[in-house]
């Protein structure tokens, strides 16, 4: 194994037991244990055959997200030793899965690679909205989880779209896309959504192109579109539907979800936008326009990710991580170019590495710093390790 790849092992394993650490003292909330829960009664679920009666209550009375139901169910029944490690293995995934998005199609030195993804692991940590919503279950299942499966699905049809790769005919490939594509059609309503607008805008690029799609290309979109309607057309969505109608004028109603989607989704994305779009015009080329670079492309689906939420009655802010997600993406992977046109390896490569470490260093300090004091929270006032309280004296009252 070389030194890089040591490296990259070494990060990775430093997050799996920080996230396991966390996951493994936040309490459970109040969602949690509803999914303890029989079919939202006072008994407990006991076995298989409990969870899988629960799962059903739950898509005709509480929401369409069969799977992640199914999962908060089990793990908030299974020891939380379960949930701790599987969710460490899952917000792993997801950061590699960004760091891979990044580095598709640009050539580095292999030196740099491991600044990148420490990079991207500090990035995510300080610029994901609520971040404590990764560490419980259903929280984290929801969200962290399913867009996980989605950017990995994403991951497999982004890989091919400036390549010339020769389509597979393995059945069991396409039979895999296909099931893949239901997770992720399944997986949460505004990441649904996106993905669904991203892979029609994918067939009409290879219209426009001429390109055929693959046999396992066309089976995940299936896949993707039956998990879709599966999630939305769900019973328990027009009950909510009809719950939340009131004598507002539906058009006041929108206008008001318009405005606060597109607020907290600016909030706390329009940095990574702002950033996108300066490096993207610097690093332009001659023999591309530069609106037509991918990261602009990443850009706008994650813009209508923020605006899918306008149809929604609620709120909840840990539906940006997916947002941000691709935010990140896009201005990674402009950062990455800019950075290989004006800066290639060689000359002051040294000190810029110098710099890189003692960046890293003082973000990591920050880190444990503030999850030293949550954990001091959590053993002495009993809360959990929440970012947002972390500053707050002993005497007060923590939200």
């Amino acid at each position: 194994m070389s030194k890089e790849k040591r490296e990259i092992v070494a990060i990775d394993l430093c997050w799996f037991l920080l996230i396991a650490y966390l996951s493994s003292i936040t309490a459970y909330q109040s969602d949690d244990y509803m999914y303890m829960h029989f079919c939202n009664t006072e008994r407990l679920n006991s076995n298989l055959s409990d969870i899988l009666l629960s799962t059903y209550w739950d898509y005709i009375n509480l929401n369409g997200r069969a799977v992640v139901n199914f999962f908060d169910h089990v793990f908030a029944w299974l020891p939380r030793i379960a949930f701790s490690v599987c969710n460490a293995i899952v917000y792993i995934a997801f950061v590699n899965l960004v760091y891979r998005f990044v580095l598709h199609g640009i050539d580095i030195a292999k030196e740099r690679k491991p600044y990148l993804l420490c990079g991207l692991y500090f990035v995510l940590y300080f610029t994901i909205p609520s971040w404590f919503e990764n560490l419980w279950i259903a929280g984290s299942i929801g969200y962290l989880w399913t867009n996980t499966i989605i950017i990995g699905f994403a991951y497999l049809y982004f890989q091919r779209i400036n390549s010339l790769t020769v389509c597979g005919t393995k059945p069991l490939y396409t039979i895999g896309m296909l099931l893949l594509g239901i997770l992720a059609g399944l997986s949460n309503e505004s990441g649904s959504c996106t993905l669904i607008a991203a892979l029609f805008c994918l067939v009409l690029w290879n219209c426009r192109e001429r390109r055929k799609l693959c046999a396992e290309q066309w089976a995940g979109i299936i896949g993707a579109v039956l998990g879709f309607f599966v999630l939305m057309f769900a019973p328990s969505n027009f009950l909510r539907i009809e719950n939340t109608i009131s004598s507002t004028p539906q058009k006041t109603v929108f206008l008001y979800q318009l405005v606060r989607t597109l607020y907290y989704g600016m909030r706390y994305n329009l940095a990574q936008i702002g950033i996108t779009l300066f490096f993207v015009i610097l690093s332009k080329s001659r023999d591309r326009q530069w609106w037509s670079r991918d990261e602009l492309w990443i850009l706008f689906f994650a813009l209508l990710n923020i605006l899918a939420m306008a149809f929604s009655p609620g709120y909840a802010v840990r539906t940006v991580l997916f947002s941000t997600a691709l935010c990140t993406i896009a201005w990674g992977r402009a950062v990455v170019r800019y950075v290989n046109l004006k800066m290639p390896e060689g000359g002051d490569a040294r000190a810029r590495r110098t710099s890189w470490k003692a960046l890293y260093v003082a973000k990591a300090l920050l880190v444990l710093l503030e999850i030293a004091t949550g954990t001091l929270l959590h053993y002495t006032k009993g809360t959990d390790y929440d970012r947002r309280t972390v500053y707050c004296s002993f005497d007060d009252d923590l939200i």
